[in-house]
């Protein structure tokens, strides 16, 4: 099968739609399907992300993600717009590149776009999927009763948006969306298990300490700030031997390395940035707790990784987030303003370790469903059903 993937944000920044549609490209791959990845770049210089593994067109275009969110931290709705006109600008671009080789591809998947998959199913006629990886916004809502309506448009999700597509649009999984959720790469958790201990000397971590790891975007959302106030209680109150890995970037990074001088927190806290996901496995394996602390999470394929590591959670109650944990009995669950309570439970964990044990093994249990072979196969089976035109 010939299948393209558009997500604006693959050469950009990494995140949780990101994740899922490399892990699909790849796996597709893997398997013998045609896979091209569509992304952006930077009007004038070069993507900031390349894969050698994987054939990716880099369009280039306006970036105005950084104004977002630059914007969202005094005014939703500002940064709302500024995100609105960033992915129209390059919804453009695509159909503009699309419209002169559409006849290739035997299906088309869109990354949280409405207007890319309407101009696709109106004017090419190409089987289009549209994939949400957040909550579908006020506009998006509005068009998706319309998209749906056309024969050959599919609409997937997975986490939060499940229960808004059902209790606020009306929507019937199985017969106006279905459920996809995102991937684990087991042969990555396995290749690095065993060398557990090697990859804690290269971090020049000393055996007594405790070592934990989030992987996150630096933006707002992911509420980092509220991280660093619970570690510094961990370090400093309570004299704990802990020392964090941030993986990820964004436009919050010198804001939050300005807050961990003012903390004292330099010794305690490093950042590793973005990373390929072989290397986020690398690092995963060598740590002993796993935390999010986001405002709000759609799903967290990262906490999966973690559990499918056998890392304990320490997360915020919120989103989807709270689901993973309580489903899977692999963590703690913390209020998001309570940075006692979030101290507290680093705290249990580093004092406990056979408690971390118990937490990680429950969490492995529960991430097993979650290999990308078992999802790849379901998606392979709604990509049949869309591009047949029968009804989902």
């Amino acid at each position: 099968m010939r299948v393209l993937i558009v997500n604006r944000m693959i050469g950009t920044l990494l995140g949780g739609g990101e994740t899922f549609d490399l892990g699909v490209a790849r796996n597709l791959t893997k398997i013998g399907h045609n896979v091209t990845v569509v992304t952006a770049r930077p009007l004038f210089s070069g993507p900031k992300l390349s894969y050698s593994d994987l054939n990716i067109i880099y369009l280039p275009t306006i970036d105005l993600h950084f104004l977002e969110a630059r914007s969202r931290r005094n005014s939703q709705k500002l940064g709302a717009v500024w995100r609105y006109l960033d992915r129209y600008i390059f919804e453009r671009r695509v159909f503009s590149w699309l419209s002169r080789r559409s006849s290739y591809y035997d299906i088309i998947q869109c990354c949280s776009m409405i207007w890319l998959p309407r101009w696709i199913a109106t004017y090419l006629k190409v089987p289009v999927i549209i994939w949400l990886p957040g909550p579908p916004s006020r506009l998006m809502q509005r068009i998706l009763p319309i998209l749906i309506s056309y024969q050959y448009v599919g609409l997937f999700c997975h986490g939060d948006p499940v229960k808004i597509l059902e209790n606020q649009l009306g929507f019937v999984q199985g017969a106006d969306f279905e459920v996809i959720e995102p991937g684990i790469d087991f042969e990555l958790v396995q290749a690095y298990a065993s060398q557990r201990g090697k990859i804690r000397v290269e971090l020049g971590v000393p055996p007594e300490t405790v070592v934990g790891v989030t992987v996150a975007r630096l933006v707002p959302i992911k509420n980092i700030p509220f991280l660093i106030r619970g570690l510094e209680i961990v370090v400093h109150e309570l004299g704990m031997p802990v020392v964090w890995f941030f993986i990820g970037d964004g436009p919050e990074r010198s804001f939050l390395e300005h807050l961990i001088l003012v903390r004292k927190l330099q010794d305690h806290i490093r950042w590793l940035g973005q990373m390929p996901q072989s290397e986020v496995h690398r690092i995963l394996s060598g740590a002993d707790i796993f935390a999010l602390t986001s405002s709000y999470e759609n799903f967290s394929i990262a906490t999966l990784e973690a559990m499918a590591h056998r890392l304990p959670i320490v997360a915020t109650d919120v989103g989807y987030l709270k689901t993973i944990v309580r489903e899977s009995g692999g963590g703690i669950l913390v209020s998001p303003g309570n940075v006692e309570d979030l101290a507290q439970a680093i705290a249990r964990l580093v004092n406990d370790p056979d408690y971390r044990r118990q937490l990680g093994e429950n969490g492995r249990f529960y991430a097993q469903q979650f290999a990308w072979p078992n999802i790849i196969a379901k998606l392979l089976q709604f990509y049949e059903r869309v591009r047949t035109g029968r009804p989902l």
